[in-house]
């Protein structure tokens, strides 16, 4: 009897395999989701982090670049900045400003559908600068947090353009343009442009 007992096993050899095989497959299939679920969180959500403990060594006469991406257009008093779709698509305020004005604008690109840029007019050393803020595909509203009366440090987060988009920023006083048409830019390290 107890020779029987210990002869019989509830669990064969081809069962375990069995198991194992199912496991492994199974690790793998979670394997693949959590790399799946990081690389959306990386590509949507995640937020490069400069060290600015020091807010003082940021000149406040000195725009730095909101995002990674080219300069489209560079002319006096003007720049157009393009956010490619595979950059990380936050957005940053180049220079410590105030928020004067904020609006949603409404263009027709397309006949088949409307396309949307968020207008956001600030004070700062420069006097009035406008920021223009536009998605490079339909439906895709520019996604910006500030409102009037917020005051906005340089290198603070005020938003995103989700899928890549464009960025106008037009100067009411003189600027010295320090990039020019083609130029790469590096997030909150890129100088676009000095007074004077």
């Amino acid at each position: 009897m107890l020779r029987n007992h210990l002869l019989y096993n509830p669990f064969s050899s081809q069962k375990i395999k069995i198991f194992i095989v199912l496991m492994f497959l199974l690790s793998w299939e979670l394997f693949f989701i959590s790399l799946f679920v990081l690389l959306i969180y990386t590509l949507l959500f995640k937020k490069t982090q400069f060290d600015r403990s020091d807010l003082e060594s940021l000149q406040s006469e000195i725009l730095y670049a909101p995002f990674g991406g080219v300069v489209d257009e560079a002319e006096s008093g003007k720049l157009i900045l393009d956010l490619p779709a595979y950059k990380s698509f936050g957005v940053q305020m180049p220079i410590y400003s105030t928020i004067q004005n904020y609006k949603i604008i409404a263009r027709h690109r397309f006949s088949w559908a409307k396309m949307y840029a968020v207008e956001l007019v600030t004070s700062s050393e420069y006097g009035e600068i406008k920021y223009t803020f536009e998605c490079k595909w339909p439906f895709f509203v520019p996604r910006i947090w500030c409102r009037p009366g917020d005051v906005v440090y340089p290198s603070a987060y005020i938003g995103y353009l989700l899928f890549g988009g464009k960025m106008t920023i037009e100067f009411q006083r003189h600027a010295t343009l320090l990039v020019r048409k083609s130029d790469k830019l590096l997030r909150a390290q890129t100088l676009l442009c000095s007074k004077g």
